[in-house]
């Protein structure tokens, strides 16, 4: 404690300050016109002292730079440039920047050579972005600078923010099949095999229930008495459509630790390896009411998916399946169609009757239920749903036998891992 008191006490301004007291009062009580002298000029060096420390505060300029998104756990390198137009030099000049996509967020950079009008200081950090999807803004900034004698200290807060979405992250799934049929053909990267004329012939195969009589081969049909038709491989695209549950009865789990954040990533992921494997996608948030973002391809598709994703939020209390059936008619055939759900308060009622006429528009449907039984109830809907609720491997085994692709993802394990393997 008497550390901290001498401290306290102590510092340059104080002594000065007591310095020029003793002076005047002595040379008053003496008549000394020398002690005088020397208090008034103490007492005006640290006005002057001052006034310089104001008006360098007063006159900073700071811009900052960075990128406008970033993922949630990367780094964001921030570029801040400062300058001023005193005709004085700051000394021991500290700037302390807010980076609230992260915990902690202070950042503080000291400049100890004087910082001269004129000077354009570039000062360069990497906040890491710790926390959970979403809107975030980087500032204010807190400038501290000081006089050549060290005497005053001033603080100015600078209004200067900037925003930066967080987005989720997400990983490509190379295992995951998004092709079934497909929308357009003779472009992508992927292959599918289909009945039709082309210059990669595979085989001829019997004639099929739906098959176009275009397609058929007459002389091969003459020759053996059996329609028969000429098969290829064709290089072929799909519309991926991704419906994401985003009520708020779908959510359990508090922070970032959350079944609506399992459901926002696995879309992500859906998104991102639909993209790379160059076909198109669309994304329907399903919640008070039906968010889109509507059928696009490429890499600026892509961000735009994942920028909208950040700032989704759980909401609303409509059904499931009703606001899904307002949207099926956008579903082409040969497309694919994804579902990512809350498996506890999912209800096989939503999707029993359109699979099988998906499947017969060729249709490939895939539904990932997330396994939102390990995290905290915070409703009391959510202990009925526990009780009542369809268990998962159930639900797993009734959609598999629809014919669906089923993953069911869980807080275990990592995310691109489970969406690997389907069940």
């Amino acid at each position: 404690m008497e550390h901290d008191l001498s401290f306290s006490i102590f510092t340059r301004r104080n002594v000065l300050l007591f310095a020029a007291a003793l002076a005047i009062s002595t040379g008053l009580t003496l008549r000394l016109p020398a002690l005088l002298f020397l208090g008034e000029f103490l007492l005006a060096l640290m006005a002057l002292a001052w006034l310089t420390s104001f008006r360098l505060a007063d006159s900073m300029r700071v811009s900052r730079e960075h990128y406008p998104h970033a993922f949630e756990e990367s780094r964001l390198p921030v570029t801040l440039h400062v300058s001023h137009d005193s005709r004085f030099a700051a000394e021991m000049f500290i700037m302390t920047d807010h980076f609230n996509p992260g915990d902690p967020y202070h950042m503080r950079c000291l400049e100890c050579d004087p910082f001269r009008s004129g000077q354009d200081l570039l000062f360069v950090y990497e906040g890491v972005c710790s926390r959970r999807r979403g809107l975030y803004v980087i500032g204010p900034l807190r400038v501290s600078t000081g006089d050549a004698l060290g005497v005053f200290e001033f603080e100015r807060t600078l209004e200067c923010v900037t925003p930066v979405y967080v987005l989720p992250k997400s990983t490509s799934i190379d295992a995951m099949p998004l092709l079934s049929q497909g929308t357009l053909f003779h472009v992508g990267g992927e292959t599918v095999r289909r009945p039709g004329h082309s210059e990669s012939f595979i085989h001829l195969r019997d004639y099929r229930t739906g098959d176009h009589p275009r397609l058929i081969h007459w002389p091969t049909s003459a020759r053996r008495d059996v329609l028969t038709v000429r098969e290829i491989e064709d290089q072929a695209i799909t519309e991926v459509n991704i419906f994401l549950d985003l009520r708020r009865i779908a959510q359990r789990g508090v922070g970032d630790k959350t079944s609506t954040e399992l459901i926002v990533k696995a879309g992500a992921c859906l998104a991102q390896t639909a993209i790379e494997k160059s076909h198109m996608a669309r994304v329907f948030a399903i919640g008070s009411r039906t968010e889109t973002v509507e059928l696009g391809a490429g890499v600026a598709h892509l961000h735009l998916i994942l920028s909208r994703m950040a700032i989704w939020r759980p909401e609303g209390a409509r059904d499931f399946g009703e606001l899904c059936n307002r949207e099926y008619f956008r579903v082409k055939p040969g497309a694919t169609v994804a579902w990512v759900v809350s498996a506890s308060v999912f209800q096989r009622e939503w999707l029993e009757p359109v699979i099988p006429q998906m499947l017969e528009n060729h249709v490939l449907p895939i539904v990932v239920f997330v396994d939102d039984r390990s995290f905290i109830k915070l409703l009391e809907a959510h202990e009925m749903y526990e009780v009542e609720g369809e268990e998962l491997e159930a639900l797993v085994a009734r959609f598999k036998e629809l014919g669906c692709t089923v993953y069911t993802v869980g807080r275990t394990e990592r995310l691109e891992t489970q969406l690997a393997l389907p069940r």
